[in-house]
C-alpha cells in the first residue's frame, strides 16, 4: 500500500521536528550532567512525593505550584524591601 505524496509531506515534517526535539533534549541532559551537584535521582526522588517508584504529572504539577509560589514568596519580599528602603 502506497501513501500519498500530502503524507509523505507530513510524516517527513513529523519526523523532523521529532528529531530536532530530540537533539534538544540530548542538549539539556548534556547541560545537565555538567552540573557538578546535580544528582538525577535525588531529583526524581524528591518529585515522587507519594513515593510511588514513577514520577507522574501530578508530582510535576505539585511542583511547580510550589515553584510558583516560592517565586511569588521572594518577589513578594523584594517588593516589600523596596518600598521600605525608598520610603525611609
Amino acid at each position: 500500500m502506497r501513501i500519498s505524496t500530502e503524507t509523505e509531506k507530513r510524516l517527513r515534517c513529523l519526523m523532523r521536528t521529532i528529531a530536532r526535539r530530540e537533539r534538544t533534549q540530548e542538549k539539556l541532559r548534556l547541560a545537565l550532567s555538567e552540573l557538578p551537584h546535580f544528582v538525577p535521582y535525588a531529583a526524581f526522588q524528591y518529585l515522587d512525593q507519594q513515593k510511588r517508584g514513577r514520577v507522574g504529572s501530578e508530582d510535576l504539577l505539585q511542583f511547580l505550584v510550589y515553584l510558583l509560589y516560592s517565586a511569588s514568596l521572594i518577589v513578594n519580599t523584594i517588593t516589600r524591601r523596596r518600598r521600605t528602603t525608598v520610603s525611609t
